[in-house]
Protein backbone atom coordinates (compact mmCIF):
# COMPACT_ATOMS: atom_id res chain seq x y z
CA UNK A 1 0.00 0.00 0.00
CA UNK A 2 1.06 3.22 -0.91
CA UNK A 3 0.35 6.54 1.27
CA UNK A 4 1.21 9.86 1.14
CA UNK A 5 2.60 11.98 3.85
CA UNK A 6 1.67 15.43 3.69
CA UNK A 7 -2.33 15.92 4.27
CA UNK A 8 -2.83 12.25 4.76
CA UNK A 9 -0.60 11.02 7.64
CA UNK A 10 0.81 14.19 9.20
CA UNK A 11 -0.15 17.67 9.15
CA UNK A 12 2.69 20.04 7.79
CA UNK A 13 0.34 22.98 7.58
CA UNK A 14 2.11 25.82 10.58
CA UNK A 15 5.49 24.02 9.31
CA UNK A 16 5.12 24.88 5.66
CA UNK A 17 3.72 28.41 5.80
CA UNK A 18 7.14 29.42 8.76
CA UNK A 19 9.20 28.10 6.01
CA UNK A 20 7.59 30.11 3.21
CA UNK A 21 7.23 33.15 4.66
CA UNK A 22 10.93 32.76 5.85
CA UNK A 23 12.27 32.06 2.42
CA UNK A 24 10.38 35.43 0.71
CA UNK A 25 11.48 37.50 3.59
CA UNK A 26 15.06 36.75 3.11
CA UNK A 27 14.52 37.25 -0.69
CA UNK A 28 12.98 40.39 0.56
CA UNK A 29 9.13 39.45 -0.66
CA UNK A 30 6.15 39.54 0.54
CA UNK A 31 4.25 35.88 1.05
CA UNK A 32 0.90 35.09 0.16
CA UNK A 33 -2.07 35.10 2.87
CA UNK A 34 -1.76 32.08 5.50
CA UNK A 35 -4.98 30.74 3.39
CA UNK A 36 -3.40 30.37 0.30
CA UNK A 37 -0.43 28.42 1.46
CA UNK A 38 -2.74 25.80 1.93
CA UNK A 39 -2.51 25.24 -1.72
CA UNK A 40 0.94 24.79 -1.70
CA UNK A 41 0.58 21.43 0.37
CA UNK A 42 0.41 18.77 -2.24
CA UNK A 43 2.03 19.85 -5.29
CA UNK A 44 5.67 20.03 -5.69
CA UNK A 45 7.28 23.23 -3.81
CA UNK A 46 9.50 24.17 -7.05
CA UNK A 47 6.45 24.77 -8.81
CA UNK A 48 4.72 26.69 -6.57
CA UNK A 49 7.59 29.16 -5.77
CA UNK A 50 7.86 29.40 -10.00
CA UNK A 51 4.31 29.84 -10.45
CA UNK A 52 4.47 32.65 -7.37
CA UNK A 53 7.61 34.59 -8.39
CA UNK A 54 7.43 33.66 -12.08
CA UNK A 55 11.24 32.74 -12.31
CA UNK A 56 13.02 29.52 -12.43
CA UNK A 57 16.33 31.01 -10.89
CA UNK A 58 14.19 32.69 -8.25
CA UNK A 59 12.05 30.10 -6.98
CA UNK A 60 15.02 27.68 -7.10
CA UNK A 61 16.93 29.86 -4.83
CA UNK A 62 13.45 30.34 -2.81
CA UNK A 63 13.34 26.42 -2.44
CA UNK A 64 16.67 26.35 -0.69
CA UNK A 65 15.89 28.60 1.62
CA UNK A 66 12.70 27.28 2.62
CA UNK A 67 14.70 23.34 2.89
CA UNK A 68 16.96 25.47 5.05
CA UNK A 69 14.34 26.51 7.90
CA UNK A 70 12.74 23.49 7.28
CA UNK A 71 15.56 21.15 7.92
CA UNK A 72 16.24 22.45 11.63
CA UNK A 73 12.87 23.96 12.98
CA UNK A 74 9.69 23.05 9.89
CA UNK A 75 10.15 19.68 10.08
CA UNK A 76 9.17 19.50 13.77
CA UNK A 77 5.81 22.10 13.18
CA UNK A 78 4.41 19.63 11.83
CA UNK A 79 1.62 16.78 13.61
CA UNK A 80 0.10 13.48 13.14
CA UNK A 81 -3.95 13.39 12.28
CA UNK A 82 -5.66 11.75 14.56
CA UNK A 83 -6.16 7.64 14.47
CA UNK A 84 -3.23 6.77 11.64
CA UNK A 85 -0.83 5.13 14.31
CA UNK A 86 -3.91 2.93 14.96
CA UNK A 87 -4.48 2.75 11.47
CA UNK A 88 -0.91 2.17 10.35
CA UNK A 89 -0.77 -0.75 13.19
CA UNK A 90 -4.07 -2.79 12.13
CA UNK A 91 -2.30 -2.50 8.90
CA UNK A 92 0.93 -3.64 9.90
CA UNK A 93 -0.69 -6.45 12.16
CA UNK A 94 -2.80 -7.67 8.90
CA UNK A 95 0.55 -8.36 7.02
CA UNK A 96 0.41 -5.27 4.74
CA UNK A 97 3.60 -4.01 3.38
CA UNK A 98 3.32 -0.01 3.34
CA UNK A 99 5.55 2.76 1.56
CA UNK A 100 5.05 6.35 1.44
CA UNK A 101 5.15 8.60 -1.97
CA UNK A 102 5.09 12.01 -1.09
CA UNK A 103 6.69 14.93 -2.98
CA UNK A 104 8.29 16.23 -0.28
CA UNK A 105 12.25 16.41 0.02
CA UNK A 106 13.14 12.33 0.51
CA UNK A 107 15.49 13.16 3.18
CA UNK A 108 13.04 15.68 4.97
CA UNK A 109 10.40 13.00 4.71
CA UNK A 110 12.53 10.69 6.72
CA UNK A 111 12.88 12.84 9.37
CA UNK A 112 9.57 13.69 9.42
CA UNK A 113 8.24 9.75 9.63
CA UNK A 114 11.24 9.08 11.90
CA UNK A 115 10.96 12.13 14.81
CA UNK A 116 6.91 10.92 14.84
CA UNK A 117 7.44 7.13 15.78
CA UNK A 118 5.69 6.51 12.18
CA UNK A 119 9.26 4.89 10.25
CA UNK A 120 8.49 1.65 12.22
CA UNK A 121 5.53 1.12 9.64
CA UNK A 122 7.20 1.88 6.45
CA UNK A 123 9.27 -0.48 4.62
CA UNK A 124 10.50 2.42 1.58
CA UNK A 125 10.13 5.59 0.99
CA UNK A 126 10.33 7.59 -2.60
CA UNK A 127 10.30 11.51 -2.25
CA UNK A 128 11.86 14.50 -4.24
CA UNK A 129 15.18 14.80 -4.97
CA UNK A 130 17.45 18.17 -5.10
CA UNK A 131 18.97 17.43 -8.12
CA UNK A 132 15.22 16.73 -10.02
CA UNK A 133 15.73 13.50 -11.02
CA UNK A 134 12.11 12.20 -8.89
CA UNK A 135 9.62 15.68 -9.06
CA UNK A 136 6.18 14.57 -9.23
CA UNK A 137 4.31 12.00 -7.65
CA UNK A 138 4.48 10.18 -10.86
CA UNK A 139 7.73 9.91 -10.82
CA UNK A 140 8.19 8.85 -7.14
CA UNK A 141 5.81 6.14 -7.04
CA UNK A 142 7.71 4.89 -10.30
CA UNK A 143 10.82 4.99 -8.16
CA UNK A 144 8.68 2.47 -5.64
CA UNK A 145 6.73 -0.47 -7.89
CA UNK A 146 9.77 -2.62 -8.56
CA UNK A 147 9.86 -2.92 -4.46
CA UNK A 148 6.41 -4.97 -5.17
CA UNK A 149 6.04 -8.55 -5.27
CA UNK A 150 4.09 -9.44 -8.82
CA UNK A 151 1.38 -9.98 -6.02
CA UNK A 152 1.46 -7.00 -4.03
CA UNK A 153 1.27 -4.83 -6.73
CA UNK A 154 -1.50 -6.47 -8.52
CA UNK A 155 -2.97 -5.08 -4.99
CA UNK A 156 -1.36 -2.07 -4.64
CA UNK A 157 -3.71 1.06 -3.99
CA UNK A 158 -3.10 4.68 -3.00
CA UNK A 159 -3.81 6.81 -0.24
CA UNK A 160 -3.41 10.89 -0.47
CA UNK A 161 -5.75 14.11 -0.32
CA UNK A 162 -4.57 15.94 -3.37
CA UNK A 163 -5.82 15.55 -7.44
CA UNK A 164 -1.40 15.07 -7.86
CA UNK A 165 -2.00 11.78 -5.78
CA UNK A 166 -4.88 10.30 -7.93
CA UNK A 167 -3.39 11.25 -10.68
CA UNK A 168 0.04 9.63 -9.78
CA UNK A 169 -1.38 6.48 -9.19
CA UNK A 170 -3.41 6.41 -11.91
CA UNK A 171 -0.24 6.85 -14.38
CA UNK A 172 0.62 3.47 -12.94
CA UNK A 173 -3.18 2.16 -13.15
CA UNK A 174 -3.54 1.87 -9.29
CA UNK A 175 -6.36 3.05 -7.65
CA UNK A 176 -6.64 5.77 -5.14
CA UNK A 177 -8.78 6.40 -2.02
CA UNK A 178 -8.81 10.22 -1.48
CA UNK A 179 -8.94 11.83 2.19
CA UNK A 180 -10.99 14.80 2.83
CA UNK A 181 -8.90 15.91 6.27
CA UNK A 182 -5.83 17.21 4.06
CA UNK A 183 -5.86 19.77 1.68
CA UNK A 184 -7.75 18.49 -1.51
CA UNK A 185 -11.12 20.42 -1.73
CA UNK A 186 -14.11 18.23 -2.19
CA UNK A 187 -14.79 19.51 -5.63
CA UNK A 188 -11.10 18.71 -6.47
CA UNK A 189 -10.86 15.31 -5.58
CA UNK A 190 -14.54 14.03 -7.38
CA UNK A 191 -13.07 15.83 -10.47
CA UNK A 192 -9.86 13.84 -10.13
CA UNK A 193 -12.73 10.93 -9.95
CA UNK A 194 -10.36 8.71 -7.19
CA UNK A 195 -12.06 5.17 -6.45
CA UNK A 196 -13.39 6.06 -3.04
CA UNK A 197 -13.11 9.51 -1.04
CA UNK A 198 -13.58 9.11 2.62
CA UNK A 199 -13.72 11.66 5.64
CA UNK A 200 -11.86 10.46 8.29
CA UNK A 201 -10.36 7.21 9.16
CA UNK A 202 -12.69 4.75 10.06
CA UNK A 203 -14.10 5.60 6.94
CA UNK A 204 -11.05 4.73 5.13
CA UNK A 205 -10.30 1.40 7.75
CA UNK A 206 -13.88 0.22 6.11
CA UNK A 207 -12.60 0.84 2.79
CA UNK A 208 -9.64 -1.05 3.09
CA UNK A 209 -11.68 -3.69 4.77
CA UNK A 210 -9.38 -4.00 7.42
CA UNK A 211 -11.96 -5.50 10.59
CA UNK A 212 -11.70 -3.59 13.92
CA UNK A 213 -14.08 -5.38 15.44
CA UNK A 214 -11.96 -8.53 16.70
CA UNK A 215 -11.06 -8.85 20.14
CA UNK A 216 -7.61 -9.43 19.02
CA UNK A 217 -6.69 -7.25 16.82
CA UNK A 218 -3.10 -8.88 15.19
CA UNK A 219 -6.15 -11.48 13.67
CA UNK A 220 -7.65 -8.30 11.63
CA UNK A 221 -8.50 -9.24 8.21
CA UNK A 222 -5.97 -8.83 5.49
CA UNK A 223 -8.15 -8.49 2.34
CA UNK A 224 -4.80 -8.27 0.05
CA UNK A 225 -4.23 -11.40 0.86
CA UNK A 226 -6.53 -14.23 1.01
CA UNK A 227 -9.48 -14.15 -1.67
CA UNK A 228 -12.78 -15.97 -0.05
CA UNK A 229 -15.30 -13.99 -1.90
CA UNK A 230 -17.25 -14.79 -5.09
CA UNK A 231 -15.09 -14.51 -8.20
CA UNK A 232 -16.54 -12.34 -11.33
CA UNK A 233 -17.71 -16.00 -12.87
CA UNK A 234 -20.16 -16.64 -10.12
CA UNK A 235 -21.99 -13.40 -10.85
CA UNK A 236 -24.79 -12.88 -13.56
CA UNK A 237 -23.34 -12.24 -17.08
CA UNK A 238 -24.98 -8.82 -16.90
CA UNK A 239 -22.54 -8.15 -13.64
CA UNK A 240 -19.58 -8.94 -16.51
CA UNK A 241 -17.94 -5.73 -18.59
CA UNK A 242 -15.21 -6.03 -21.23
CA UNK A 243 -14.59 -2.34 -21.29
CA UNK A 244 -13.93 0.72 -18.96
CA UNK A 245 -17.13 2.40 -18.92
CA UNK A 246 -14.98 5.50 -18.89
CA UNK A 247 -12.59 5.39 -21.45
CA UNK A 248 -13.43 2.11 -23.12
CA UNK A 249 -10.05 0.10 -22.48
CA UNK A 250 -9.89 -3.31 -22.04
CA UNK A 251 -10.53 -4.09 -18.21
CA UNK A 252 -8.26 -6.43 -16.24
CA UNK A 253 -9.32 -8.97 -13.92
CA UNK A 254 -7.54 -8.90 -10.05
CA UNK A 255 -7.92 -9.52 -6.64
CA UNK A 256 -8.65 -6.16 -4.67
CA UNK A 257 -10.50 -5.31 -1.41
CA UNK A 258 -11.44 -8.66 -0.80
CA UNK A 259 -12.76 -10.59 -3.87
CA UNK A 260 -11.51 -10.41 -7.52
CA UNK A 261 -13.20 -7.48 -9.30
CA UNK A 262 -12.64 -5.61 -12.66
CA UNK A 263 -10.32 -2.86 -13.24
CA UNK A 264 -9.23 -0.11 -15.47
CA UNK A 265 -5.45 -0.37 -16.38
CA UNK A 266 -5.68 3.37 -18.04
CA UNK A 267 -7.88 4.98 -15.78
CA UNK A 268 -8.26 2.67 -12.74
CA UNK A 269 -11.95 2.74 -12.76
CA UNK A 270 -13.29 -0.26 -10.44
CA UNK A 271 -16.32 -2.33 -11.19
CA UNK A 272 -18.15 -2.29 -7.93
CA UNK A 273 -21.21 -5.54 -8.10
CA UNK A 274 -24.25 -3.38 -6.24
CA UNK A 275 -27.00 -5.14 -4.41
CA UNK A 276 -30.31 -4.82 -6.64
CA UNK A 277 -33.17 -3.76 -4.90
CA UNK A 278 -37.20 -5.19 -5.50
CA UNK A 279 -40.31 -5.18 -3.85
CA UNK A 280 -42.72 -7.79 -3.60
CA UNK A 281 -46.31 -7.04 -2.80
CA UNK A 282 -49.13 -9.29 -1.50
CA UNK A 283 -52.74 -7.87 -2.45
CA UNK A 284 -55.54 -8.16 -0.78
CA UNK A 285 -58.78 -8.76 -3.24
CA UNK A 286 -62.00 -10.13 -2.44
CA UNK A 287 -61.19 -12.13 0.27
CA UNK A 288 -58.04 -13.43 -0.86
CA UNK A 289 -54.73 -12.86 -2.33
CA UNK A 290 -53.99 -12.23 -5.55
CA UNK A 291 -51.59 -14.08 -8.10
CA UNK A 292 -49.86 -13.77 -11.29
CA UNK A 293 -48.84 -16.73 -13.23
CA UNK A 294 -45.12 -16.01 -15.01
CA UNK A 295 -45.40 -15.74 -18.82
CA UNK A 296 -41.71 -14.73 -19.44
CA UNK A 297 -38.45 -16.99 -18.65
CA UNK A 298 -36.98 -18.22 -16.66
CA UNK A 299 -39.53 -20.26 -14.51
CA UNK A 300 -42.34 -19.71 -17.32
CA UNK A 301 -45.34 -20.96 -15.71
CA UNK A 302 -44.97 -20.45 -12.03
CA UNK A 303 -47.74 -18.79 -10.34
CA UNK A 304 -46.54 -15.95 -7.72
CA UNK A 305 -46.85 -12.12 -6.06
CA UNK A 306 -46.12 -9.08 -7.92
CA UNK A 307 -42.54 -8.15 -8.00
CA UNK A 308 -40.03 -5.98 -9.90
CA UNK A 309 -37.01 -3.85 -9.30
CA UNK A 310 -37.38 -0.50 -7.99
CA UNK A 311 -36.29 1.60 -10.63
CA UNK A 312 -33.82 4.91 -9.62
CA UNK A 313 -34.83 7.32 -7.24
CA UNK A 314 -38.23 5.68 -6.50
CA UNK A 315 -38.67 4.34 -2.91
CA UNK A 316 -39.72 0.56 -2.39
CA UNK A 317 -42.98 1.34 -1.17
CA UNK A 318 -43.51 3.33 -4.44
CA UNK A 319 -41.46 0.22 -6.10
CA UNK A 320 -44.51 -2.14 -4.88
CA UNK A 321 -47.04 -0.10 -5.58
CA UNK A 322 -46.25 0.37 -9.38
CA UNK A 323 -45.56 -3.31 -9.85
CA UNK A 324 -48.85 -4.51 -8.14
CA UNK A 325 -50.70 -2.24 -10.10
CA UNK A 326 -48.50 -2.40 -13.41
CA UNK A 327 -49.13 -6.72 -13.26
CA UNK A 328 -52.76 -7.24 -11.95
CA UNK A 329 -54.84 -3.82 -13.71
CA UNK A 330 -55.83 -3.62 -9.87
CA UNK A 331 -55.44 0.35 -8.16
CA UNK A 332 -53.95 -0.21 -4.51
CA UNK A 333 -54.30 1.34 -1.29
CA UNK A 334 -50.59 2.36 0.04
CA UNK A 335 -48.44 -0.36 0.79
CA UNK A 336 -47.40 -1.29 4.23
CA UNK A 337 -44.35 -2.49 5.12
CA UNK A 338 -43.69 -6.13 6.17
CA UNK A 339 -39.73 -6.86 6.51
CA UNK A 340 -36.92 -7.81 4.06
CA UNK A 341 -35.00 -10.20 3.05
CA UNK A 342 -31.14 -11.10 1.23
CA UNK A 343 -32.86 -13.48 -1.02
CA UNK A 344 -30.58 -15.26 -4.02
CA UNK A 345 -32.32 -15.44 -7.42
CA UNK A 346 -32.09 -16.95 -10.38
CA UNK A 347 -30.20 -13.97 -11.85
CA UNK A 348 -28.85 -12.16 -8.86
CA UNK A 349 -26.63 -14.70 -6.56
CA UNK A 350 -25.82 -12.45 -3.24
CA UNK A 351 -26.66 -9.71 -4.41
CA UNK A 352 -30.84 -9.21 -4.09
CA UNK A 353 -32.54 -7.12 -1.59
CA UNK A 354 -36.10 -8.16 -1.61
CA UNK A 355 -38.73 -5.55 0.28
CA UNK A 356 -41.67 -7.32 1.33
CA UNK A 357 -44.91 -5.30 1.82
CA UNK A 358 -48.85 -5.68 1.56
CA UNK A 359 -51.70 -3.29 0.06
CA UNK A 360 -55.69 -3.36 -0.13
CA UNK A 361 -56.98 -3.28 -3.69
CA UNK A 362 -59.33 -0.44 -3.95
CA UNK A 363 -60.30 -0.22 -7.35
CA UNK A 364 -59.71 -1.46 -10.96
CA UNK A 365 -60.02 -4.56 -12.80
CA UNK A 366 -58.06 -7.81 -12.36
CA UNK A 367 -56.26 -8.32 -15.35
CA UNK A 368 -53.06 -9.58 -16.72
CA UNK A 369 -49.99 -7.70 -18.02
CA UNK A 370 -47.68 -8.35 -20.90
CA UNK A 371 -45.21 -10.65 -17.84
CA UNK A 372 -48.31 -12.41 -16.74
CA UNK A 373 -51.57 -12.99 -18.72
CA UNK A 374 -53.10 -15.30 -16.47
CA UNK A 375 -54.30 -13.98 -12.71
CA UNK A 376 -56.53 -15.37 -9.82
CA UNK A 377 -56.94 -15.17 -6.14
CA UNK A 378 -56.65 -17.57 -3.83
CA UNK A 379 -57.88 -18.02 -0.31
CA UNK A 380 -54.78 -17.44 2.19
CA UNK A 381 -55.26 -20.37 3.74
CA UNK A 382 -54.82 -22.28 1.04
CA UNK A 383 -51.78 -20.90 -0.38
CA UNK A 384 -49.24 -23.05 -1.87
CA UNK A 385 -45.67 -22.72 -1.04
CA UNK A 386 -44.45 -19.83 -3.69
CA UNK A 387 -41.21 -21.52 -5.87
CA UNK A 388 -39.39 -17.84 -4.59
CA UNK A 389 -37.87 -18.08 -1.39
CA UNK A 390 -38.31 -14.56 -0.96
CA UNK A 391 -42.07 -14.35 -1.57
CA UNK A 392 -42.40 -17.28 0.47
CA UNK A 393 -40.44 -15.33 2.77
CA UNK A 394 -43.57 -12.51 2.05
CA UNK A 395 -46.39 -15.12 3.16
CA UNK A 396 -44.86 -16.38 6.11
CA UNK A 397 -44.34 -12.72 7.12
CA UNK A 398 -48.15 -11.48 6.16
CA UNK A 399 -49.70 -14.25 8.38
CA UNK A 400 -47.52 -13.76 11.46
CA UNK A 401 -48.89 -9.84 11.45
CA UNK A 402 -52.42 -10.70 10.61
CA UNK A 403 -51.93 -13.40 13.17
CA UNK A 404 -50.94 -11.13 15.24
CA UNK A 405 -53.80 -8.25 15.02
CA UNK A 406 -55.96 -10.71 15.27
CA UNK A 407 -54.78 -11.74 18.87
CA UNK A 408 -54.71 -7.72 19.71
CA UNK A 409 -58.36 -7.62 18.63
CA UNK A 410 -59.23 -10.85 20.51
CA UNK A 411 -58.20 -8.67 23.79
Amino acid sequence: MLFDLDGTLTDPFEGVVRCVQYALDRLGLAAPERSALRDWIGPPLQDSFRALLGDEALALEALTLYRERYAVKGLYENKVYPGIPGLLDDLQRADVRMMVATTKLNTAAESVLAHFNLARYVSALAGTTVDGRLHDKAAVIAELLPRFTVDERAHCVMVGDRRFDIDGARAHGIPCVAVRWGYGELAELQAAQPMHIVSDVEELRSALFIDVGRANRSQAHNPFKTMTLPTIDAFPERYHFRFCPRCATPLLRTPLFGMERQRCPACSWVHFPLPNLAATVIIEYQGGIVLVQRDIEPDRGIWHLPIGHAEYGEDPADAALREGEEETGLVLATPRFLSYVHSPSYSDPRLFYLVLGFARAIGGELVGSDEGRNTRVVPLAALEPLKWSGQQAALEAYRRFRSQESEVRSQ
